[in-house]
């Protein structure tokens, strides 16, 4: 688990774990209204051994919280051509996330059609266009990208909770847990001002910046944004970007690897994803400063999804796996 030896990860899963049914953990903060749900957006294409590592720690962050958030995991892997990863996560889910799964809390999508190359504002759209697509819960009045290699903290559920009530002054949140933590893309919107921008800019290249682009774009049309510190009480980590090892240096391999070979220059992945970064941020000043501020006007945003529920076998044992089955699928956008 990438810096979990430097900055102790290790205690918070332990308390989240020995605190899943404490009443008091089961409370939002005082100041939080009744009815404030937030929308806790993944997307993720052939990387399920980093939401497995990252998912899992993440619901037992949010569990106590569960009437006060979901997860929409959008798994954008192409059908035709990633059949293993496709199974290797439906299967993982229905054995780990069964209950998670039947009850709402975790909502899974899977891309319908092809989708052979990953771009970052199309996956980011698809997953957080889900929460107004499907039916998100009463309330909901925040999208929150999580990115699927991302471990989040209850603490920091908390805190996203109080600025949904404050999204009047506060639209747009950017939470910054410092440079190489991997945690820079997690930003907070609100559904509606998300809506008005047009989302995440489907026409920017496909890797860096989309998420500086949103924020900027939200400040510009009138809407105040705040970076908010992901301090170790809100705990900011993120899984290595290098399978099988650590990711000092910024490590960029998992994240481009499925990226069009049109935007690859041969050398690393690292110096790939910074020239896309920059172009990313250039076409984003040049748009604003044109006036262009909502994307993909007259578009379709993200791609078409199908829901995979799990629900209740008639006469099956509610305590394990076993009484758990998949059902068909829910067409979904």
């Amino acid at each position: 688990m990438r810096f979990c030896a430097r900055l102790g990860l290790r205690p918070y899963t332990d308390t989240h774990i020995k605190t899943l049914h404490d009443p008091e953990e089961m409370m939002p903060p005082p100041s939080v209204k009744t009815g404030t749900h937030l929308a806790l957006c993944v997307s993720t294409m052939r990387r399920t051994w980093q939401v497995k590592l990252a998912l899992a720690q993440n619901v037992l962050a949010s569990w106590p919280l569960r009437n006060y958030c979901t997860w929409y995991l959008a798994d954008l892997n192409d059908h035709s051509t990633s059949q293993a990863d496709h199974d290797e996560l439906w299967l993982w889910l229905q054995e780990f996330c069964a209950v998670p799964m039947m009850l709402g809390h975790i909502r899974y999508f899977r891309v319908r059609g092809t989708n052979e190359f990953w771009h970052a504002s199309v996956g980011k759209n698809t997953s957080h266009g889900l929460p107004a697509i499907c039916g998100a819960p009463m309330g909901t009045t925040s999208v929150v990208n999580v990115d699927c290699d991302n471990i989040v903290s209850r603490e920091w559920i908390r805190q996203a909770l109080i600025k949904a009530c404050d999204s009047d002054q506060f639209p747009a949140m950017v939470w910054w847990a410092g440079l190489n933590i991997g945690c820079t893309g997690r930003i907070q919107v609100p559904l509606a001002v998300f809506d008005k921008l047009g989302g995440y800019n489907e026409g920017l290249p496909p890797m860096g910046g989309q998420d500086v682009d949103l924020a900027m774009r939200a400040r510009d049309i009138g809407k105040q944004w705040q970076k908010g510190k992901i301090t170790n009480e809100c705990t900011g980590y993120s899984v290595s970007n290098r399978q099988g090892g650590c990711n000092h240096g910024g490590s960029c391999e998992e994240k481009m690897r499925n990226v069009s070979p049109e935007f690859m220059s041969g050398y690393s992945a690292k110096k790939n994803w910074d020239t896309l970064n920059k172009m990313t941020l250039k076409t984003s000043k040049e748009d604003r400063e044109a006036g262009r501020l909502i994307a993909n006007e007259g578009k379709r945003r993200g791609l078409e999804t199908d829901e995979l529920c799990i629900v209740p076998r008639t006469g099956g044992r509610s305590w394990d796996n076993q009484g758990w089955g998949p059902v068909g699928r829910e067409s979904c956008g």
